[in-house]
């Protein structure tokens, strides 16, 4: 496998790159490629873009991510260290390239619990949280389209 290693505030993987990891400080924007990647951010603000493959993303334990999903057959994805408290770290999933919209969302999205994880599927796509509560996840941890 081969990783790219960077402090740069925006990266994107060229081809037959997997992985992405984020050694600098302050946010972060990091794309993925058609691969199964993992990209993993750092404390700050982290915008992270899986792309195609089953993708596992980290935005890092602090700071509010935004995880984008910008078009259907994005795959299986895995967040690790999802924040989905208002009150204290509030990351999001971008779906506006789904277009699903507040009207939409409920007959667009599943969430439910699998063991200690959700699942958030999306027809044949799926994104699982590792270590989140279903109970946590709702509208509100999207980005939706208008």
């Amino acid at each position: 496998m081969d990783t790219v290693w960077t402090s740069l505030a925006s990266y994107t993987l060229g081809a037959n790159v997997e992985n992405l990891l984020f050694g600098g400080s302050g946010n972060f924007a990091g794309t993925g490629n058609g691969l199964a990647n993992t990209i993993v951010g750092g404390a700050g603000n982290d915008v992270l873009i899986g792309g195609g493959g089953n993708d596992v993303m980290s935005g890092g334990v602090a700071g509010n991510d935004t995880f984008v999903f910008a078009a259907a057959g994005f795959g299986n994805d895995t967040i690790l260290n999802f924040g989905a408290n208002l009150a204290a770290e509030q990351d999001l999933l971008n779906v506006t390239g789904l277009g699903i919209t507040s009207a939409t969302f409920a007959a667009n999205v599943s969430i439910a619990a699998d063991g200690a994880d959700t699942v958030v599927g999306f027809g044949a796509d799926s994104i699982r949280l590792v270590g989140v509560n279903s109970a946590a996840v709702d509208q509100t941890d999207f980005i939706l389209a208008t």
